[in-house]
């Protein structure tokens, strides 16, 4: 009796089939990182630019009681938002501190706190809770606020 040779084994196939599940699998969560990395930075990025304009506002006025008027001005491309949701939240603290707030579309909280002197550097943060004002320096250090480059 001859047999037939021609095409593939079930065996065969389901191997086909299975290693191009894996691949689909890792390639589907490649991609959710990705967004997710992306969805970040763009927050980062919108802070950032946030941050540069609110510092040349503070060379220009001496401080941040009208930041939030202003920066409208300055940079019309920039979103505000008081819960930070659908764009950037400005607190101004008692010592007049400013910090800029983001929430990403992932639900972290971003944030960058500008000091009204020279000394401190723009202090970054992923905070676990939206602040309901912008503390002093020591609090924000406390806070998680570090020099992590953002």
């Amino acid at each position: 009796m001859m047999r037939d040779d021609d095409g593939f084994t079930l065996i065969e196939l389901l191997v086909v089939v299975l290693i191009a599940a894996v691949l689909l699998a890792l390639s589907i969560v490649s991609f959710m990182g990705f967004e997710s990395r992306a969805r970040r930075s763009a927050a980062a990025d919108e802070l950032r630019s946030a941050a540069l304009t609110s510092r040349s506002l503070l060379v220009t006025s001496g401080d941040y009681s009208t930041l939030a008027a202003d920066i409208a001005g300055l940079d019309p491309g920039l979103s505000l938002d008081p819960g930070g949701e659908r764009g950037v939240a400005i607190l101004i603290g008692a010592s007049g501190d400013a910090c800029l707030v983001r929430i990403t579309q992932n639900g972290e909280i971003m944030a960058v706190w500008l000091g009204v002197d020279e000394t401190p550097a723009q202090l970054f943060a992923t905070l676990p809770t939206m602040p309901a004002t912008c503390p002093d320096h020591a609090g924000a250090v406390t806070q998680g606020f570090d020099d992590t480059p953002f």
